[in-house]
């Protein structure tokens, strides 16, 4: 099942079907422990059977059809929650929201029951089927598992737009989202392989933001090197070394994913600058004191000498 859809569930049984307003309860539990009891109404939707006919074939054939939202949690989550603006609306049927032995009661439009799960976990629906022709009622279950489609991105440094380039002795920022990868009440981690034209080859990790985010982010300082040497990342200091006009290339192989294989590799290219464009300004400043502006003045000029000492260290021809 996909992690941004709501988890849908059908029951067939005509004999429960006894009018339009008929519901059965379906409890589903992960094998972590998380359970909750999703409300199954009669209902057309979802069908290949035309909208206005949906309701009367659904009542006919008994078909109950219950939907209920998805959260990353464990069993000690809690599974009402107010409603963002992220979650689905509209869901056919729900989570039920009432409490025994409570007076209070809830409001619906406010919060929604979920059902917490890992990428870990298998969910399990159990149905009791109470009227058989054998007299005999039976529990009916079925399986299935969360998996999502990770999605890579090489990001700025309020991970919120894609780059489109890189600076050396700036910092290469990385962003993997991928629901089936959180599997614990830890942060959990996502590698990825980081390579470039010049050599480089490093093995990465990202770390979740939050214990149940699946969103997995890691930032590593491009080193100016021309050669390169693989795998000698150190997890302390991360350092990718990379060099002026240089391609580094970011992959990162989802081995959960609803692909006909099973498996999606994701590959970003960005490339590393040759330079950066330099900015002249013009300004003007009156110094009361005549010695600050001769200070001032010979630091300015001691810069500029130092940034022409660098630029002579790197080897680089005048183009």
């Amino acid at each position: 099942m996909a992690f941004e859809a709501p988890l849908t569930v059908e029951v067939i049984d005509p004999d429960a079907a006894r009018d339009s307003a008929s519901e059965v309860t379906v409890t589903l539990k992960t094998t972590d422990g998380a359970a909750v009891d999703v409300r199954c109404v009669v209902s057309g939707a979802l069908s290949q059977v035309p909208t206005q006919n949906a309701d009367e074939w659904a009542l006919e054939e008994g078909r109950f059809v219950g939907q209920i939202a998805l959260q990353l949690g464990s069993s000690t989550s809690p599974d009402v929650v107010p409603i963002t603006p992220d979650m689905p609306r509209n869901l056919i049927g729900g989570g039920r929201l009432e409490e025994e032995d409570e007076e209070v009661s809830i409001d619906d439009s406010l919060v929604t029951r979920v059902l917490n799960l890992t990428g870990k976990d298998r969910i399990t629906a159990n149905y009791r089927d109470a009227f058989r022709t054998d007299e005999k009622p039976i529990d009916l279950a079925a399986q299935g598992r969360l998996i999502s489609n990770g999605q890579l991105a090489c990001t700025d440094r309020d991970y919120d737009k894609p780059a489109t380039q890189l600076h050396v002795g700036e910092k290469l920022l990385l962003m993997v989202t991928d629901a089936d990868q959180d599997t614990s009440d830890e942060r959990d981690a996502a590698e990825v392989e980081v390579t470039t034209e010049f050599g480089e080859k490093e093995r990465v990790t990202l770390v979740e933001t939050l214990v149940h985010s699946g969103v997995f982010t890691g930032s590593f300082t491009l080193q100016s090197n021309e050669k390169p040497t693989p795998g000698n990342l150190d997890p302390g200091d991360p350092v990718i070394e990379c060099y002026f006009g240089d391609t580094v290339t970011v992959r990162y192989v989802d081995a959960a994913a609803s692909t006909e294989t099973g498996v999606l590799e994701l590959t970003r290219e960005i490339p590393v600058v040759i330079g950066t464009d330099g900015l002249v300004a013009a300004f003007s400043k009156t110094f009361n004191d005549e010695k600050l502006a001769v200070e001032t003045k010979f630091h300015i000029a001691e810069s500029y000498f130092e940034l022409f000492k660098s630029h002579r260290d790197l080897s680089r021809s005048v183009e």
